[in-house]
């Protein structure tokens, strides 16, 4: 079936460094509004928007499937100075790419999600649900959908999700809470606990 957009091209929009917002209490150190924060393998990773170069991102992407049309809304933590990034997706199958706002903004409510699954082809059916993704420092891309994509005993759960008033780069602000199990492209993987971001979201025009 025909692509008719690129495959999970992430619209990145970011305010590294220029736009930080300030919290008025401390999260564990973390003085950002926007953030990632995780245990991986035992060492904990943080990126702060405003912070070494990072910003809060939020991507929206799509493709053909032979259900109909996979989309991803993202959020993310990332900077364009180094290799390290870090993020959260939903994704849901629709009939047709071609869907109104409300069903955007339909992919998202406070409460828990399952994981998810990203197609990798046109010719492949993804999973509906929740992605986490993480890129380390030599640039391996490591995800909960990868590989077997097994998540035994993980959990995904979206605990605020608000109108973003602060600027125009995104619709909604949401915070995320997970644990889960990330993979990369050899089958190997990484345990992930204590997983928070909390980031930009929802891009629909």
């Amino acid at each position: 079936m025909k692509k008719i957009c690129a495959f999970f091209t992430f619209l990145l929009l970011m305010n590294v460094a220029f736009l930080s917002c300030k919290k008025a209490d401390s999260n564990n150190g973390i003085s950002s509004s926007f953030y990632f924060t995780a245990v991986i393998d035992g060492t904990t990773v943080t990126y702060e928007d405003g912070k070494n170069g990072y910003g809060s991102g939020v991507g929206s992407s799509s493709g053909t499937v032979p259900a109909g049309c996979q989309k991803e809304q993202s959020l993310n933590l990332r900077a364009y100075v180094t290799k390290n990034s870090a993020g959260v997706s939903i994704l849901k199958t629709f009939d047709q790419c071609s869907v109104d706002c409300s069903l955007i903004e339909g992919m998202f409510y406070v409460g828990t999600y399952t994981y998810g699954k990203r197609s990798q082809s046109t010719n492949q059916n993804g999973i509906d649900g929740a992605a986490v993704y993480y890129v380390d420092n030599n640039g391996t891309l490591w995800s909960s959908g990868y590989g077997t994509a097994t998540q035994t005993n993980s959990n995904f759960k979206i605990t605020e999700h608000i109108e973003n008033t602060k600027d125009y780069f995104s619709n909604r602000i949401t915070k995320v809470t997970f644990n889960c199990t990330l993979y990369d492209g050899n089958g190997n993987s990484k345990s992930l606990t204590n997983g928070e971001i909390r980031s930009r979201s929802v891009v629909c025009i």
